[in-house]
């Protein structure tokens, strides 16, 4: 640590500041600028609300949309944010061995009689690649949780996160900059490379994204897009993206009641649930998942599900269908699902071994309810299967050979998909008077 009265650094500032928080609408047309400052004028800055953020490739003046890993550049800041503590700034400074640059209550400070703030440690030189700005955050967040033996926010881990102003104007200000060599990386990197780092390169460091797959496609654009939610990009892209749930099937005659089931035939499965109302009327409802429940898992095997139906299925058709199944079957509650996580997980599919997941999509069923039937005749499924399925003596006489046996009848009935017990059968042939074939 070294002690500067006046020293000079790059940081990218918003274009405007802000009396209070931003809304996710502001924060969607916020820009930043490149600029290079000083202890004071950011003080000054943050002071007026405006936010701040690292430095990132070939741009001045950036949108949020650019504000990314891939194309992080450096930093010159490491912020480590102290939510809903019980301890507020001004004790923490005291306990504080390791004195932050500047410090600041943040827009949420005093919400329910919780403490929210900000500790800045600014360093002399800029901290390259998104991995070792990962290890220095981690490391302060670290060093300030040991000291305050309190619980501060994994959120400031991610390296594209920008951080807001305040509309407090008593900023704290020291005079310590920081050197790369203060902190002691090989520890961080002992205990936190496997469990946190591998994991938040893999799930932020777009970059990674293997080489096979198409880059900057109009859909991956509107997929970025901060005015793209996942509902319009699937309303935009339905009509063109196939969605695909199931193998392809030969539908016979809409007067055909069953269609046959090939054997290589895999759909994913989904769930449903009825609803009853205070009239004993029935609806049939999906089951959505939420937080808990497996949601990634279930997006990456529905998504494999998908590849073995149609092994040359592209990047961006997977990526919408997960999309698709995502907002229709999936709440995005408690440990929220993001664009970036639904992009790996399109990345792992395509990547993954088809022959480790052969079995996935399979089914044991033979045949079902032909939908243009129970259209054309107004029967639910149900309906037909009741009408026709479970009568499958009126099928007989289609197959019925007097020269067979009645176990060689059934035999060769189940060859054609009609399978029947020897008492049905006897009992067919009593009603229509056909005596057993006797050899």
């Amino acid at each position: 640590m070294k002690n500067f009265s006046n020293f000079n650094f790059e940081v990218s500032y918003s274009l405007n500041g802000y009396n209070v928080k931003p809304t996710s609408e502001e924060i969607r047309h916020m820009h930043f600028t490149l600029c290079k400052t000083n202890v004071n004028e950011f003080v000054d800055k943050i002071s007026k609300g405006y936010a701040y953020c690292a430095v990132y490739n070939n741009v001045n003046e950036f949108g949020i949309s650019l504000k990314k890993d891939s194309n992080f550049a450096y930093t010159q800041i490491i912020s480590v944010d102290v939510d809903k503590s019980t301890i507020s700034l001004n004790e923490a400074l005291k306990s504080l061995h390791t004195t932050p640059t500047i410090a600041y209550n943040t827009f949420s400070n005093g919400m329910n009689d919780l403490y929210c703030y900000r500790l800045v440690y600014v360093f002399e030189k800029p901290i390259e690649t998104v991995k070792n700005a990962k290890l220095y955050t981690l490391a302060l967040n670290e060093v300030v949780g040991e000291e305050l033996n309190i619980k501060t926010d994994s959120n400031a881990a991610k390296i594209s996160q920008y951080f807001n102003g305040t509309n407090d104007s008593n900023v704290f200000v020291s005079d310590c900059v920081y050197e790369l060599d203060d902190f002691n990386l090989d520890d961080i990197i002992k205990n936190n490379s496997k469990s946190i780092i591998q994991k938040q390169e893999e799930e932020h460091n777009i970059i990674a994204l293997s080489d096979t797959f198409e880059k900057n496609t109009t859909f991956e654009k509107d997929y970025w897009s901060n005015e793209m939610s996942f509902s319009k990009l699937c309303y935009k892209y339905d009509s063109i993206m196939p969605n695909i749930q199931n193998s392809k099937i030969d539908i016979p005659s809409d007067d055909e009641p069953f269609i046959d089931i090939p054997s290589d035939y895999r759909e994913i499965k989904r769930y449903w649930y009825l609803l009853v109302d205070e009239k004993d009327r029935k609806t049939a409802c999906i089951k959505k998942i939420g937080d808990g429940m497996g949601r990634r898992h279930k997006l990456f095997i529905n998504g494999v599900i998908r590849r073995l139906i149609n092994p040359h299925i592209t990047f961006d058709n997977l990526l919408h269908n997960l999309v698709w199944e995502f907002i229709t079957y999936m709440y995005n509650n408690g440990n929220h699902i993001t664009k970036l996580d639904i992009w790996n997980i399109a990345k792992n599919v395509m990547n993954t071994d088809l022959t480790r997941y052969s079995t996935l999509g399979t089914t044991s069923r033979k045949w079902m309810v032909n939908p243009y039937f129970s259209t054309k005749y107004g029967m639910s499924k149900r309906e037909v299967i009741n009408k026709f399925k479970h009568n499958k003596k009126q099928y007989i006489g289609e197959f019925y050979d007097c020269s067979l046996s009645d176990k060689e009848n059934i035999e060769m009935m189940k060859g054609y998909g009609l399978e029947i017990s020897l008492i049905t059968l006897k009992r067919w042939r009593k009603e229509n008077n056909i005596t057993k074939y006797n050899k």
